[in-house]
């Protein structure tokens, strides 16, 4: 068998470069695409009517609407530290809204930070039962779940721990995400997505851009480079 322009290794290392940018530009694609669903579902359950009480749990879709009937327990929620609003620093509020023998963690929204940072912010809480609005949002899942920095009610943490949260409040793991027309609210926590594809498809094209490259090069250093050889020596 006739030995390949550079040898047998460096013919399997192209190949194998080759062959990873091109997995890799597939899978950005794969990813664009997939982006594009998800958008379609994320619009449907937002124009979808909210499921009312009863009809929905913690099985439900991510992004469902949903409506739950109950309380809001005045003196036990947490507090999100470092979140900001039209730039300024502040906190969100999870509250506990009790439904029955049900407990849900339910994010009331924005509050600017106090005079003192050690002083509990001030907002009122409605004494009555409320129907409250909100969508099932899913649980964050940062890669450092710090543990909440104080061991009494109201809890302050650094980040939306949902699970560390739902563990301290006997509550069920994921958030409700009160809408702006819910009774409850404060200053509505975000509701938008990045659905943006256009860096998965840039990245799509430059991994085959580098591909081509390596062919490229392969060309120029061992195939053109030999021909020319060739050439001088006839």
């Amino acid at each position: 068998m006739t030995k390949p322009p550079g040898g047998w290794v460096v013919l399997a290392q192209v190949t194998v470069a080759v062959a990873v940018t091109i997995c890799l530009s597939a899978w950005q694609v794969t990813r664009g695409v997939d982006k594009m669903e998800f958008k379609r579902l994320h619009a449907q359950a937002f124009q979808a009517p909210a499921l009312p009480p009863g009809a929905w749990g913690e099985a439900t879709p991510d992004y469902t609407r949903v409506r739950a009937v109950g309380s809001l327990d005045p003196d036990r929620f947490f507090l999100i530290e470092n979140r900001r609003h039209h730039g300024r620093p502040g906190y969100w509020v999870v509250g506990l809204l009790h439904s029955g023998n049900d407990t849900y963690l339910v994010n009331r929204g924005w509050v600017s930070v106090a005079g003192n940072v050690r002083q509990v912010p001030k907002f009122n809480t409605p004494a009555n039962d409320l129907e409250a609005i909100a969508v099932k949002w899913p649980s964050s899942t940062s890669a450092v779940q710090l543990q909440e920095r104080n061991d009494a009610w109201p809890y302050r943490l650094r980040s939306l721990n949902v699970a560390r949260m739902s563990e301290l409040a006997n509550a069920g793991a994921f958030e409700l995400r009160l809408l702006s027309s819910s009774p409850g609210v404060l200053t509505p926590a975000p509701l938008e997505l990045d659905f943006s594809t256009t860096k998965h498809w840039g990245y799509a094209v430059q991994w085959l851009l580098i591909g081509s490259a390596i062919v490229g090069g392969y060309w120029y250093f061992f195939l053109r480079l030999r021909t020319r050889q060739r050439v001088d020596s006839a």
